[in-house]
């Protein structure tokens, strides 16, 4: 399983809000129709991914799960490799 820390560090979680920061920012910045930003969605779709990154560090089937599925796609990536670069495995 992934290694967890034993905690998140005040750096890391400022660096996360500048992220976040960020992209909104400059997608912001580069939107043609400013004022038709739904705020309320943008907000909920942040409120789910705060969930969602909770739930992975924080409960342990989900946290699974997901490097099961990692190491599935990892698993179809060298098929499409092997196909790729030899036409036989």
């Amino acid at each position: 399983m992934i290694d967890q820390q034993s905690g998140i560090s005040l750096e890391s979680l400022l660096r996360g809000i500048l992220g976040i920061v960020t992209v909104l920012a400059v997608a912001y910045a580069l939107s043609y129709d400013r004022k038709r930003i739904d705020w309320k969605l943008i907000g909920g779709g942040l409120i789910m991914q705060v969930i969602f990154a909770l739930a992975v560090l924080y409960i342990p089937f989900v946290g699974t799960a997901l490097e099961w599925m990692g190491k599935a796609f990892i698993k179809l990536m060298d098929f499409t490799y092997c196909n790729w670069a030899t036409s036989v495995c």
